[in-house]
């Protein structure tokens, strides 16, 4: 089975990362059905990478190429290793290790699967943390065994977000919360950074912290409709009583842009 490709096109940054989301893969997988239409798969598709949970589980079994950047090699290393065990064992063995917690089949995986990836990255590798990710792999061995069978549509890049304008158009971003982050320059992006790279109505996912007082953050973007929104609890210990604002929207004309009226529900 071939293996993800890696890039690193900024090797001089290294920013903090996550050993996997604090998001619901399952909420932006509802989001992109919504309005995708089933059974149709993306043409070329872009992520944040983080821990590789959205880029992995939701988006490399609906587009025939999907681009995951982050600048962290911390989270790039968990999201390829996560994908190194998943080839190496197969996906009933990879899943089945996760759903019952098996924290001594999870370190033998572990061991197994690190020296295969990219060195840069395993500095930020100390284990594998399967109590935290059991939380977000509740899928069927079905999907599991199609995402594994499309690895090799994978690119991970290490780099910020907006190199990305570098890669070509796509149909559909993934953006977390980037809007409250800063890349190597010391600034976030905007929404308008992302016109450049994603086509004219192709659909972005992303998350805001509910209650955000920087109107940049939150919202409303000219140029993009929103299409809907969910609220939902961050996941972790440290965020307890936090929202996410989770959001899918539209790339319009910015004269055409409609009002800013959310649609609720999922």
């Amino acid at each position: 089975m071939a293996l993800p490709v890696f890039k690193d096109i900024h090797p001089a940054h290294d920013g903090g990362g996550y050993s996997c989301t604090n998001e619901e893969p399952h909420i932006h997988t509802a989001l992109i059905d919504r309005y995708h239409p089933k059974g149709k798969t993306f043409q070329r598709a872009a992520a944040i990478s983080s821990g590789g949970e959205i880029p992995i589980l939701v988006l490399l079994s609906r587009a025939e190429e999907v681009i995951a950047i982050d600048h962290s090699y911390m989270a790039l290393g968990h999201a390829y290793l996560k994908c190194i065990m998943l080839d190496l064992f197969g996906p009933k063995a990879f899943l089945d290790m996760i759903t019952t917690g098996d924290h001594a089949t999870a370190t033998k995986m572990f061991t197994e699967a690190k020296p295969l990836v990219p060195t840069c990255m395993h500095p930020r590798l100390y284990s594998f943390d399967v109590s935290s990710n059991k939380k977000f792999w509740n899928i069927s061995l079905e999907t599991l065994t199609l995402i594994h069978s499309r690895l090799d549509k994978l690119t991970f890049v290490h780099g910020d977000l907006t190199d990305l304008s570098h890669f070509g158009v796509f149909d559909v971003l993934y953006i977390s919360n980037a809007l409250e982050h800063q890349g190597r320059s010391r600034k976030g992006p905007k929404m308008d950074d992302f016109r450049t790279f994603v086509k004219d109505d192709g659909l972005v996912l992303m998350t805001t912290a509910k209650g955000a007082k920087n109107l940049e953050w939150a919202g409303p973007f000219p140029g993009w409709e929103t299409l809907n929104t969910k609220e939902e609890n961050m996941i972790g210990p440290q965020w307890v009583g936090q929202l996410w604002d989770y959001r899918i929207l539209a790339k319009r004309p910015v004269c055409d842009a409609p009002p800013a009226d959310l649609a609720t529900g999922v």
